[in-house]
């Protein structure tokens, strides 16, 4: 657990800063993950640490991976540096040897935060406590960025969302969590990024801990949302309950007493339902007076057995539940049958007061460029091979430069594979949104020159 010391928490920020750290992460965590993921897959980071001096190799390995070393080759940092992260119970020494207590460092924007490190990183960590993922910067992205008198971020987490706001909001930006070590950690952030006087951390369930009159210009949540049986175990970071609506259903009651008048309230989340909207937006019907729109921006549109399989893997895999146990599918599908819904949305849900009555504007960003079709390019594409990164051209004219993998992924374009198959075939489980998503935007480019085509 970590400890609030001032001054061994400044200590560190003066060397994550002195070292560089953000513009190295945003290098080897790859310049596209750095804006829409925070975590790079293994390989890829091993990959682009390569050609750089062994402390820089180190350092990572360390504070980003959480791998053990020996603390003699950790020579960039100095002893105090060193006494500083074990002092605050981010770093554990034992016999010349050193480590993370499953923490990573990441960063943002030059802004650093403690979250737990990433699974599939360190395979003794079975689920991320202190969870950041896409949909944390996904949030971050939607973020009006505009003068406020005051904000609150519900399900908080490492404090993300109050830590980047604060630098808006005239007053303090609130930030509340169930989760108690949650708290603490994004009390943590809050020190290292020197805004502790800018924000407010508090252990509460949703807006239990607001008088009924208190209000707000902006409020924002990154709830768990996964719809979970009740007969499966699963982690609360990400259970939603059996709808995956229990803490949004919460939210959305809440924000009637608790928005100004002119005041936006920014959700993100996933959720189940059929071909024409997801579930949430009876929620929405239902919990909401006259006197507030209500936007939902569905980002991707997904069968089904798309989240099932998700699921099922991330439970098997990560949460080292029996693989050969089929109960869980069964499960999910059981669950899903029992709501009516075929499928699975990734959404974005804006709430503002109006005068007129109140409006549920359902918004399609999702292209038909989806998992069930079959991708076919022209033979005219042409791949040029780098060491990470390719120049992909179009009779004799460059389109750009993409990564290995997506080049990899288009060389599968041969009208036989489903997107999903071939992008599944490509990536890890934690790769996979970043690969999915990048690949379709490729796709919809050379699309629009003449170069794919697709069936169903």
């Amino acid at each position: 657990m970590l400890k609030l010391l001032h001054s061994d928490i400044m200590r560190i920020r003066k060397y994550l800063l002195e070292t560089n750290y953000d513009f190295l992460y945003q290098r080897i965590n790859g310049s596209l993950n750095y804006f829409i993921n925070p975590w790079a897959s293994y390989k890829e980071i091993i990959y682009n640490l390569r050609d750089y001096d062994e402390s820089i190799q180190n350092q990572f390995k360390l504070l980003l991976l959480g791998e053990r070393l020996e603390l003699s080759e950790f020579g960039e940092l100095d002893l105090e540096v060193v006494k500083s992260f074990i002092n605050v119970g981010f770093l554990k020494c034992d016999n010349n040897y050193i480590w993370s207590e499953g923490y990573s460092i990441i960063s943002y924007f030059n802004r650093f935060l403690v979250v737990s490190t990433l699974p599939d990183y360190k395979r003794d960590i079975v689920s991320q406590e202190i969870y950041m993922g896409i949909d944390s910067y996904r949030l971050i992205a939607a973020l009006p960025n505009k003068i406020i008198n005051s904000h609150l971020d519900l399900c908080t987490g490492s404090g993300i969302q109050a830590i980047m706001e604060s630098h808006f909001v005239k007053n303090k930006s609130y930030g509340v969590d169930i989760n108690k070590n949650a708290i603490l950690v994004a009390k943590f952030n809050a020190i290292l990024n020197e805004i502790d006087n800018k924000t407010q951390f508090i252990e509460s369930d949703l807006f239990t801990c607001f008088g009924k009159d208190e209000k707000f210009d902006l409020i924002t949540a990154n709830p768990p949302f996964f719809p979970i049986p009740d007969n499966v175990p699963f982690p609360i970071q990400g259970n939603g309950g059996n709808d995956g609506l229990d803490i949004i259903r919460g939210i959305i009651k809440g924000i009637e007493r608790h928005l100004t008048d002119n005041g936006v309230a920014i959700i993100s989340a996933e959720g189940l339902g059929n071909a024409n909207e997801p579930k949430v937006c009876d929620v929405l019907r239902k919990n909401l007076s006259n006197n507030f729109k209500c936007e939902v921006f569905l980002q991707t549109r997904k069968p089904a057995m798309f989240f099932i399989d998700r699921i099922y893997s991330l439970i098997t895999n990560t949460l080292n539940y029996p693989k050969d146990s089929k109960k869980y599918k069964e499960l999910f599908l059981e669950l899903f049958n029992m709501y009516d819904a075929d499928s699975y949305y990734l959404l974005l849900i804006k709430i503002s007061k109006t005068k007129s009555k109140n409006k549920i504007q359902v918004i399609r960003n999702y292209s038909h460029w989806n998992d069930n079709v079959i991708p076919i390019i022209d033979g005219a594409v042409e791949i040029k091979k780098g060491s990470f990164d390719c120049l992909l051209s179009a009779n004799r004219k460059n389109i750009g430069t993409i990564p290995n993998i997506i080049a990899e992924c288009i060389s599968e374009c041969n009208g036989n594979k489903r997107i999903e198959e071939i992008v599944k075939s490509k990536c890890s489980e934690y790769e996979f949104t970043t690969v999915h998503n990048l690949f379709c935007e490729v796709l919809a480019k050379l699309e629009k020159i003449g170069m794919a085509n697709y069936k169903k």
